[in-house]
């Protein structure tokens, strides 16, 4: 069955299908070039990873695929990609290293789904979220650890996912900006940003 078929009978389409059948795979790709959307087709993210949450990192990390040193250090750790300052075996970046885009989301991909999500899957009503409001936390935690709930300096946001107030949740990201640090401005841009997206009501 080639695309038109597909289009003409309304028919949803796996990607796992995609990958059986090259010709048709190419055909899709090319539709897609022609509305400028393209998806890539290589990277399994799992079900559970809120993907409004992969985005907004992506925005505010930035990607470099030459690892380069801490800004502030100078030295390590040593950075690649989405901010990662590890590899898959849990060894470190060392400068000169580079990697391809694929590569990157990748890695970005694998340590949300080893690192983090394991640790927000603790909050006691991560699962109550919808996929909004677990976005907003992926992208808190990947930016600031992902035991902040419970851990101290941390009780503002503790707080607030205990009672579900979500009317406090808006300035109780804000609080998470380092106040007075050359990195103020675009923190308080990416807690906004997450506020916003926590706020969002899941179509």
């Amino acid at each position: 069955m080639n695309l038109q078929d597909i289009i003409k009978l309304d028919k949803s389409l796996e990607f796992d299908y995609l990958r059986q059948d090259q010709e048709l795979a190419k055909q899709v790709q090319i539709r897609l070039l022609e509305v400028k959307e393209v998806p890539n087709l290589s990277v399994q993210i799992s079900a559970k990873l809120p993907q409004c949450g992969i985005e907004l990192i992506k925005k505010f990390e930035g990607c470099y695929l030459n690892a380069y040193p801490d800004p502030d250090t100078k030295r390590e750790p040593i950075t690649i990609g989405w901010g990662s300052t590890k590899k898959r075996d849990g060894s470190p970046w060392y400068l000169g290293e580079s990697i391809s885009q694929e590569e990157a989301l990748e890695l970005l991909i694998y340590q949300l789904e080893n690192n983090y999500l394991p640790d927000l899957e603790k909050i006691p009503c991560w699962h109550q979220l919808n996929t909004n409001q677990q976005g907003a936390l992926l992208s808190f935690s990947y930016n600031l650890g992902s035991k902040f709930f419970g851990a101290p300096g941390f009780n503002s946001i503790t707080r607030v996912l205990e009672s579900r107030n979500w009317s406090e949740i808006k300035e109780t990201f804000i609080k998470y900006r380092n106040p007075g640090t050359n990195v103020e401005e675009g923190l308080l841009a990416r807690r906004q940003a997450e506020a916003e997206l926590f706020l969002t009501p899941v179509a």
